[in-house]
């Protein structure tokens, strides 16, 4: 009676065992979710930080030696793409102006008192000479060199854009895709990385400055 009883046993818990596998397997089946394309998935908003230095890269090497006096890598610029579901994209490109004015404006004034070592003169009275004090001659030099608009006066791009075997296609909108011309890149999860830009199959002035690779989080 024992042996047929612990038979019994094991039958029935070997019974729950398979019943318990079916209802996963059948639960597993029931919550599967189709695998999205990065067609889907880059569709929204993203945004990478970069400093003045990155952002303009070769251009940069115009105004070698001044990084003694602006601190250029801690300017920062914030690039944004925005990707619809139509296919059209747009690109901004932003930053703290109060911020990068100050920067700015700190170099002037080391530049000015490196400029006037020796000379007998200070940057207080080079000001007098001038009628102002110090901080206001500061100031009119400033909007002297930049004006008194935006110092990131960048106007959004807007286009189409196109995903296609590992490689992010945008061209203005109505004009045919160009095979050659792209952005090699990854995207997994909230990271979307351009690997590197190509113009006419070959590797573009940027990547060759290494402004790539260049990370984007999703926001």
């Amino acid at each position: 009676k024992i042996t047929a009883l612990l038979l019994a046993l094991v039958m029935v818990f070997a019974l729950c065992a398979c019943s318990d596998s079916g209802s996963g397997k059948d639960k597993d089946k029931g919550e599967k979710v189709e695998k999205k394309t990065d067609a889907e998935l880059i569709v929204g908003t993203w945004e990478t930080e970069m400093s003045m230095t990155d952002y303009y890269g070769d251009d940069m090497g115009e105004l070698e030696g001044m990084e003694a006096y602006f601190d250029f890598d801690k300017i920062k610029i914030t690039m944004t793409f925005e990707f619809e579901e139509d296919g059209t994209y747009t690109m901004s490109v932003d930053g703290d102006e109060a911020e990068i004015k100050a920067i700015l404006r700190d170099g002037f004034e080391k530049l000015l008192n490196d400029m006037l070592e020796g000379t007998g003169y200070t940057l207080e009275d080079a000001a007098a000479e001038e009628g102002m004090t110090a901080d206001e001659y500061l100031d009119a030099l400033m909007e002297e060199s930049f004006g008194s608009g935006d110092l990131i006066d960048v106007d959004d791009e807007l286009g189409e854009y196109k995903v296609k075997n590992g490689k992010l296609y945008l061209f203005d909108e109505g004009d045919e895709l160009d095979e050659g011309t792209y952005y090699e890149y990854k995207l997994k999860g909230d990271k979307l990385t351009l690997v590197a830009e190509y113009e006419d199959g070959e590797l573009s002035d940027e990547s060759e400055a290494e402004l790539y690779p260049m990370d984007f989080v999703r926001k």
